[in-house]
């Protein structure tokens, strides 16, 4: 809770802590005073969170008195709880009009740039869109036909295998069929001796 307070340098800290126990009578002793700042002075007390809306609640029943003490502002949780109502402004209607115009004509400017950009941005992320799905299109196609030369690649290197395998096969039946040979010709030769 933050008090911002008018005093003259006669007060003292003293005659605050009195005015918050005539204030909040009962709730008073729950709330304690932690820093002052100078400058207008600002007072920070803390309370129960619990006590927020009864403290509120005190502060609107007992505005004028709080203001005629001095106490220029109160907040909340950085916000304005309790203020002096604000004077009228002395602008006539007219000059209001002519400014509320002039203002409502930048908005309008400001609200169709940004209608504009908002635009210009979503056709470019429509095309960013179509040209990222094109390049994975594209990607996608490289991917399934080296996918298919590695099938193709897989294949050729098994019929190699299997070339290379019954090639030896063919060798070891040659080699056995020499083998076989030799010893009829051997056993040819024994008996011609």
């Amino acid at each position: 809770i933050v008090f911002k307070v008018s005093w003259t340098e006669n007060e003292s800290l003293l005659e605050f802590e009195e005015i918050l126990k005539n204030a909040f009578q009962k709730i008073a002793p729950y709330i304690t005073i932690t820093a002052v700042k100078q400058s207008v002075i600002t007072v920070y007390c803390s309370a129960p969170f619990w006590l927020g809306g009864t403290i509120e609640r005190i502060l609107q029943e007992r505005k004028s008195i709080l203001l005629d003490k001095g106490i220029i502002e109160v907040t909340i949780d950085d916000q304005i709880v309790l203020e002096p109502e604000k004077e009228e402004s002395n602008i006539s209607s007219e000059e209001e009009a002519t400014e509320l115009s002039a203002a409502k004509e930048v908005l309008e400017k400001q609200l169709l740039l940004t209608h504009e950009n908002v635009g210009t941005l979503e056709k470019r992320i429509i095309t960013v869109q179509l040209e990222a799905d094109e390049k994975k299109e594209k990607f996608m196609k490289q991917v399934k036909e080296l996918e298919e030369e590695i099938e193709k690649y897989k294949s050729d290197s098994e019929i190699l295998k299997e070339k290379a395998k019954l090639q030896k096969q063919r060798e070891e039946e040659i080699e056995q069929m020499k083998r076989v040979d030799d010893e009829e010709s051997k056993k040819k030769l024994k008996q011609m001796d």
